[in-house]
């Protein structure tokens, strides 16, 4: 729960916990626990779990954590040996489940595609790049219930699309969610509704127009 010491844990901090000293990797806070599962992956948090619900339980187990959690809400910091320097979560190795590697997997190579046209040399290369990355980039949706990892394969793939030197574009559903992006990724991504990025579609023309200019168009609650 984000009270008390727990509140002002920063990246970077070291922690004495019992014993034993963990420098703070990173840190996270969301509005209640039920987000935190939903966004980081519940078996993250909690390995043995085998669905949110089962959890979450977990968590509102300690006394009082359901009632302050929905005052105060929650903070989630990943922990790391003394001298290991803070990271970003998302960059470098990271563990996936086989769904979302195969996700990724499509993903980056779509990605590669669009990040050749853009480095062609020539326009001769550039209409090549062009003629394949319209052949075999497909739209790539991605569904699963809460807690299965959506969210983190969107983060990663934004993060791994930027340092490539690729251009991303993030498109909501709603504007508080969208606030709440660009919160994480600042002004290094592109970042509106649905609507606002992309029009109402009645002219697929200024779509079509707009969506060329990115590497990377994610959209997310795409089925709504």
């Amino acid at each position: 729960v984000r009270i008390g010491e727990a509140a002002s844990v920063r990246e970077g901090d070291l922690l004495q916990l019992g014993t034993a000293k963990a420098r703070v990797l990173s840190v996270r806070r969301f509005d209640d626990f039920r987000t935190m599962l939903q966004e980081l992956g519940y078996w993250r948090a909690v390995p043995q779990s085998r669905s949110v619900a089962a959890a979450l339980h977990v968590y509102h187990g300690f006394r009082g954590y359901e009632r302050l959690a929905a005052q105060h809400g929650v903070v989630a910091f990943e922990l790391g040996p003394p001298d290991q320097a803070p990271r970003d979560p998302l960059q470098g190795p990271v563990r996936l489940q086989p769904q979302q590697a195969l996700a990724v997997r499509l993903a980056e190579e779509a990605i590669a595609r669009a990040l050749k046209c853009k480095q062609a040399d020539s326009e001769a290369e550039r209409d090549a790049a062009r003629a394949e990355a319209r052949a075999g980039s497909k739209i790539l949706a991605v569904d699963g219930p809460p807690g299965t990892g959506k969210s983190f394969v969107q983060h990663l793939l934004v993060r791994r699309t930027l340092e490539r030197g690729g251009r991303v574009l993030y498109v909501f559903l709603t504007a508080n969610h969208a606030a709440r992006a660009r919160q994480t990724f600042g002004d290094a991504v592109d970042i509106d509704t649905f609507h606002g990025a992309l029009g109402d579609g009645s002219d697929p023309y200024y779509a079509r127009g707009v969506l060329e200019l990115y590497t990377l168009v994610m959209v997310d609650e795409c089925f709504l």
